[in-house]
């Protein structure tokens, strides 16, 4: 646009106002200045191109996209040039009746142009503008309101005025599985370690198995404390098959059933054991069985005195189950007896409640081959050797525990 100085454009002003109002002489030929003189005027005052000037000029929507040059089809075109939404709709080919549907005024009268049969109820049931008008036309109560509108449902057990905990209302509020595990205190359950080397268990490290590789020496694994474990859960087993025994030792002078351990001696035995808060209490168990095999003759001394078999030592405190077996030969057996005892010293009968005897009547006999077999039940203070004493009633050279054809054992399992 050309730089123009006020007093130019005051006076090119002046001359479209004259066009305006006067008539002018043009060749002699008086012509009063039309509209179109007015534009084109205005228009060689801005500058304005051609193109820009047919612009202008052009009547209606269609035109414009056509000097425009914009591929609209015809269809578009009638689209763009509807004076109102229904004759747009016309165009688009609605029918008379989506018309009416589009113009239905709620959800009510959409339903009787639909001609669906809702009932007066459920017309309202629709049309109701939230959550609380839909309660109220549904009957529900205000008690049951307040319930569907608890935040979560620690605060619906409290308006249902159940007494659950503030620890199971945590448990129910737990957004997942993993979270909810970790509430039950069950999310290290799993926490089963595997240790070839003696291990304390603390109060925060979660585990509850214990898989011990004892190999040829002992191994202990330690409870933690009882006071600060009310509850807790602890297994342990021994895996591997060596002679080493998988050992569970209580804190301090804290105890295990009354007794301060518990050994596993066989391969995948395991004790369980759970606090009560003052001491660990043995569940379940198995494989706390100590054993000793004699398989050679031991020949026994000509007289009338308790003589050892063999022994088995290092039996820990607890309650056991005892039970020996093995064979008593002697030379001559009419008239005899003999006597089989187990016993916490060599060579003694500690109590007869422990000791089994066979007498032979009848013939004379040139050999005579007695089997001894006893069990019983029996407390252990401390840990203790048990020693397998035999003697009999007569003198008799040939008196022998004969282990060579048939073992002798003496079995001890625990069972508390």
């Amino acid at each position: 646009m050309a730089d123009y100085k006020l007093s130019e454009l005051t006076e090119k002003a002046a001359l479209i106002a004259t066009d305006i109002m006067h008539i002018r002489t043009v060749g002699a030929i008086d012509q009063k200045i039309t509209g179109t003189n007015l534009k084109d005027s205005i228009s060689d005052l801005m500058n304005i191109t051609a193109f820009i000037k047919t612009l202008l000029n052009d009547p209606d929507v269609a035109t414009a996209l056509a000097t425009l040059t914009i591929p609209f089809s015809a269809f578009m075109k009638t689209l763009i040039d509807d004076v109102d939404a229904s004759a747009a709709l016309t165009t688009l080919g609605v029918t008379p009746f989506i018309k009416t549907l589009l113009d239905d005024g709620n959800v009510a009268t959409a339903l009787a142009t639909l001609e669906i049969p809702f009932s007066a109820y459920m017309k309202t049931l629709i049309d109701d503008v939230d959550a609380s008008a839909a309660q109220t036309t549904l009957g529900i109560s205000a008690y049951i309101k307040t319930l569907l509108d608890d935040a979560n449902v620690a605060t619906a057990l409290a308006t249902l005025t159940i007494p659950f905990t503030a620890y199971m209302k945590t448990l129910i509020d737990d957004a997942d599985a993993a979270t909810a595990r970790t509430t039950l205190d069950v999310d290290q359950a799993s926490k089963l370690v595997a240790k070839v080397a003696d291990y304390t268990i603390t109060d925060a490290d979660g585990i509850k198995i214990v898989d011990m590789t004892t190999g040829a020496a002992d191994k202990t694994v330690t409870l933690p404390t009882a006071a600060d474990n009310d509850d807790r859960e602890i297994t342990l087993r021994k895996v591997d098959s060596a002679a080493g025994k998988a050992i569970l030792n209580g804190e301090g002078a804290e105890v295990i059933n009354d007794t301060l351990l518990w050994e596993i001696i066989k391969q995948y035995g395991y004790v369980t054991v759970k606090c009560n808060g003052t001491k660990w209490v043995v569940l379940a168990h198995e494989g706390a069985i100590y054993e000793q095999w004699q398989v050679a003759d031991v020949g026994l001394v000509d007289n009338q005195i308790w003589q050892e078999c063999f022994n088995l030592a290092g039996v820990s405190p607890g309650k056991y189950k005892m039970e020996y077996w093995g064979v008593l030969r002697t030379g001559s057996s009419l008239g005899i007896y003999k006597y089989m005892t187990l016993s916490n010293a060599s060579a003694t009968e500690e109590d007869n409640k422990y000791t089994g005897y066979v007498r032979l009547c009848g013939d004379a006999l040139l050999e005579g081959h007695e089997i001894f077999t006893k069990s019983f039940i029996r407390d252990l203070a401390a840990t203790t050797t048990l020693y397998l004493n035999a003697k009999k009633s007569a003198a008799d050279a040939a008196f022998q525990l004969q282990a060579t054809d048939a073992e002798a054992y003496i079995r001890v399992t625990r069972i508390g």
